[in-house]
């Protein structure tokens, strides 16, 4: 049995959180990149994710999240086509999946799947290591 330590940091893409980002970054084994597929806003700065999750933890194993809050977005609000997400994740080389929020009691098995999905994301950095 293997123990681990997730710890999880929501750097933000606001521009005064720029200088700190970096050092959240450097050291990463791999990378959670979320969007909200109701704020197409989110999905057009990706491209700016990935050159500033390269310069300061190379490349290490991400997968792309898309995330849709139905608690504050109606389902039908969907302003990125799944087939954009795909087409960008393919281009990246990376895995992506979705994540539909319609309670709040499913925040706990959001987190549950999101602790598997980070598993998943240490598997492919051994992989790369040729660790596994």
């Amino acid at each position: 049995m293997v123990n681990c330590r997730l710890q999880l940091w929501d750097v933000s893409a606001q521009p005064h959180f720029g200088s700190v980002r970096p050092l959240f970054i450097q050291g990463s084994t791999g990378a959670l990149l979320f969007f909200n597929r109701g704020q197409h806003k989110t999905f057009k700065h990706m491209d700016n994710w990935f050159r500033e999750l390269d310069q300061n933890a190379g490349h290490v194993p991400r997968l792309l999240v898309a995330l849709l809050d139905a608690r504050t977005q109606p389902i039908d609000a969907v302003e990125v086509p799944r087939s954009e997400a795909e087409e960008l994740a393919l281009d990246y080389k990376m895995p992506y999946f979705e994540v539909t929020l319609q309670e709040e009691t499913q925040k706990d098995a959001y987190y549950q799947h999101l602790d598997a999905t980070y598993l998943k994301l240490i598997d492919m950095s051994l992989e790369k290591k040729g660790w596994s």
